[in-house]
């Protein structure tokens, strides 16, 4: 998953407004407020978010699962939020609006029957039916408590697979979701009668548009993946192409895994494009797996990519079991492979020191910042902490903060065996002796990024010092040579770019691999043409016509002897 991307899609929490369009209202049904469906949530300051705390539920659990889509309105809406349990709703809540979280909340009863049954497989909801076992309903509707408040309510209490949909907003007045995404929706009747009647000519049913999808669909069978993929726009060949990489990944899951793949098997759903995936799954990221299931849902580009990320989530499923700490679940997977956005872990980790980009494992935990924070940051730093938990404590330790309830700072302290106020302070520690051997790339790195900056408000004299520091970093690095003479040539020090130039040619890079050769000949020509040496400039150039023609150096160079270049032309 790329909770990039996960930072991001509002929040990572798709909130998502279907527009009302869609459903083909009639015209009286399309004025105000209450028209704007569930995405009333929207226009409102002031929320009570009740959680089920009855007989046979897991209050502790319902709790921190409304605490979660509590931080999330208050984050993403800057709304006011109070969590209660069902058994503890005062007047002065039944007074406000509400959202009301799982199937058995005992905020309906007798007198406020729930408009709908629910039994594992089928949903009953006014006069509807609707089967499935990944099912949950959205509505909203005025408040049976009070006229002039809305009842929000939302089915599911699943923190595992929140990461992806914390709390849906919709612009209609109900939505039944497989997962992520709206299968069907409508509006309620304007009458402020409870139950909510259903206005069956402003509905939409997309089932059928799905089927249609699915049946064109075919189907491929490979060693660990039943592989489903466009039936218009892939190629047979390219299909198989997937199948094979997406099956070498679960190998090389299993493999940093130190387990056997065999006997494995997942299902593969690979799209044509982010658009086409977020239409028919309700997720925009390009990859994303449901361990619970055993399903990878990724887009064509990302299918062929090595990644092996997403199957290290499959396979943990089986051995870890879930989590609903997104930095716990991405940590583990990221450790696992071992880099993160094309860089190997132990070096994010030391510009992340470098920077004082580390983040605190209370931030870390805590979703909302989480989906914040830069995604090197938060994923890099995510993996550290597995890692440093695997040496500490190895799996036993990890299966003691691997799971689908909550998770605290001092859960992690106590499972680790150091006092909670030492933590940030030990995974620090770790952080620096496991990036320690990869210091000089760290330096280098940090150099190139404030030649960067400098070169931005064209500060000449901040690029050469930059790269005086990345020399010391890295000698004789080409890049950092070539940037230095550049900036030494804005600088009037053409003798001494002259002199870097010429170092950085005696290196013996070949031309037909470098680029680096290339422009360092035909910046000795245009060193030459700023001091008034057209004779030796146009040599130069002359030169740069004999070499290979990287980044279309063979039109400057020409275009160079036409037109001799000058400190001016270069500024």
């Amino acid at each position: 998953m790329s909770r990039k991307t996960l930072l991001r899609q509002a929040s990572r929490g798709l909130l998502g407004l279907l527009c009302l369009a869609a459903l083909a209202l009639p015209a009286s049904a399309q004025m105000g407020v209450a028209d704007l469906g569930a995405a009333r949530l929207l226009h409102i300051d002031r929320l009570v978010v009740v959680y089920p705390a009855g007989p046979g539920q897991n209050a502790a659990l319902n709790r921190w699962s409304a605490e979660r889509r509590a931080a999330f309105l208050a984050e993403s809406r800057n709304i006011e939020v109070e969590v209660v349990a069902d058994d503890a709703v005062t007047p002065a809540h039944r007074a406000r609006h509400m959202l009301v979280l799982g199937w058995n909340n005992r905020v309906f009863n007798e007198k406020v029957p729930a408009p709908f049954k629910w039994d594992g497989r089928a949903l009953q909801f006014l006069g509807q039916t609707h089967t499935g076992q990944q099912l949950d309903l959205l509505l909203s509707h005025n408040s049976p408590y009070h006229p002039e408040r809305v009842l929000f309510f939302w089915s599911r209490i699943d923190p595992p697979i929140d990461r992806f949909m914390t709390m849906p907003i919709r612009g209609s007045d109900w939505v039944v979701l497989d997962r992520y995404l709206a299968v069907r929706q409508g509006m309620f009747a304007r009458q402020p009668t409870w139950p909510p009647q259903r206005d069956e000519t402003a509905e939409k049913d997309h089932t059928s548009d799905l089927k249609v999808y699915r049946d064109a669909r075919r189907t491929l069978r490979g060693k660990h993946y039943t592989m489903t993929y466009p039936g218009e726009g892939m190629t047979p060949e390219r299909a198989k192409q997937i199948l094979a990489q997406r099956d070498a990944a679960v190998l090389d899951a299993a493999k940093q895994l130190g387990m056997s793949a065999e006997g494995y098997r997942f299902r593969l759903h690979v799209y044509k494009d982010v658009d086409e995936k977020l239409r028919l799954t309700g997720v925009t990221d390009r990859a994303h797996s449901y361990p619970r299931t055993g399903e990878l849902f990724v887009v064509d580009e990302y299918a062929a990519a090595r990644s092996f990320r997403e199957e290290i989530h499959l396979l943990t499923q089986g051995t870890l079991g879930e989590s609903a700490s997104s930095a716990v679940y991405e940590g583990f997977a990221v450790h696992h492979q071992g880099r993160f956005a094309g860089m190997e872990l132990d070096l994010l980790v030391g510009t992340l020191l470098d920077a004082g980009e580390l983040p605190k494992v209370d931030q870390l935990l805590d979703e909302e910042i989480f989906r914040r924070i830069q995604p090197q940051a938060g994923f890099g730093t995510a993996a550290l902490l597995v890692r440093w938990m695997l040496e500490r404590k190895g799996i036993d330790g990890l299966k003691a903060i691997y799971r689908p309830g909550p998770l605290t700072a001092a859960d992690i302290a106590r499972a680790a065996g150091v006092p909670a106020a030492d933590l940030d302070g030990e995974l620090t520690r770790f952080a620096r002796k496991f990036a320690g051997g990869r210091q000089g790339e760290v330096d280098y790195m940090a150099a190139m990024k404030r030649a960067s900056e400098a070169h931005l408000i064209s500060d000449y004299a901040g690029i050469a010092q930059a790269m005086r520091d990345a020399l010391e970093a890295k000698p004789g690095d080409p890049q950092a040579l070539f940037n230095l003479a550049s900036a030494n040539t804005r600088l009037r020090e053409f003798a001494l770019s002259e002199r870097i130039l010429t170092q950085l040619l005696e290196q013996g890079l070949d031309p037909q691999e470098s680029h680096f050769p290339v422009f360092a000949v035909f910046d000795l020509g245009r060193l030459a043409d700023i001091q008034g040496k057209r004779e030796e400039a146009v040599a130069q150039y002359r030169k740069v016509l004999t070499m290979k023609d990287h980044f279309d150096a063979h039109n400057l160079a020409r275009e160079a002897i036409d037109v001799p270049w000058t400190l001016e032309r270069m500024q």
